[in-house]
Parts: structure tokens; C-alpha cells; sequence
């Protein structure tokens, strides 16, 4: 999956209203809160077939955070 691709999937799976790119702090964004960051655990495992755990999602403070913690897992 590609960067764009899973932003725009997790714009719509957290309902996120403003626009975000990879510098966006997450707890910035109104949307982010713990539903969100199940939500963003479920999408890492429909999308990318990655069993992220909550700790992982604990360490990311930025989106960008969030697409390494994807590629590191992946690879």
C-alpha cells in the first residue's frame, strides 16, 4: 500500500475532517483518541495483514510515525 493510499484510508476510518500529511501530530487532530487508535489497529491489519500492537501505536506522535511503523513492520 502505498503512503497516499493509506492516508486517505485512515482519513476515512477515523473520520478525520482537516486535511493531514505526514508531519500532523496525532494528538493534534480532535479525531484521535483510543477508538481512533484501535480503528488505526484494525486498518494496519485489514490492509496490510500486520498485527500491530497498542504499544507501537503508543510510540507514534506523528502520521508519519504511524506509515514507518507500517513499513517496519511489513518488512
Amino acid at each position: 500500500m502505498k503512503k497516499q493510499e493509506f492516508l486517505e484510508k485512515f482519513i476515512d476510518a477515523c473520520e478525520i475532517e482537516e486535511a493531514i500529511d505526514e508531519s500532523t501530530v496525532l494528538n493534534d487532530l480532535d479525531e484521535w483518541d483510543s477508538l481512533a487508535a484501535v480503528t488505526t489497529l484494525a486498518l494496519f491489519k485489514k490492509n496490510l495483514n500486520l498485527n500491530i500492537g497498542a504499544q507501537d501505536i503508543k510510540s507514534c506522535v506523528t502520521v508519519g510515525d504511524l506509515l514507518t511503523l507500517g513499513a517496519a513492520k511489513y518488512e
